[in-house]
């Protein structure tokens, strides 16, 4: 692998060790002020978790539709600009 490659890594980690800490920092907080308790916390977590990966997969599907549809509109009528 290339040096940028291993920078662009490296960068990716760092920012995602940052953003980790920053998020059990605050959950700690959340949860030893009393603000809500550590089961609810994890609820709300799961559930949040959910909703993404379906609006994820919902997301893949309409680019593969999307992409069938070029390809089709591709393969029967031609590119574009040539009649």
């Amino acid at each position: 692998m290339n040096s940028i490659h291993e920078e662009i890594l490296q960068n990716l980690n760092h920012r995602l060790l940052q953003q980790t800490v920053v998020i059990n920092t605050l959950c700690n907080i959340l949860v030893d002020s009393k603000i809500i308790s550590q089961k609810k916390l994890q609820k709300l977590i799961d559930s949040n978790l959910d909703s993404v990966e379906e609006q994820l997969k919902e997301l893949e599907k309409k680019e593969k539709d999307d992409e069938i549809v070029s390809q089709i509109l591709t393969n029967y009528m031609g590119p574009m600009g040539q009649a």
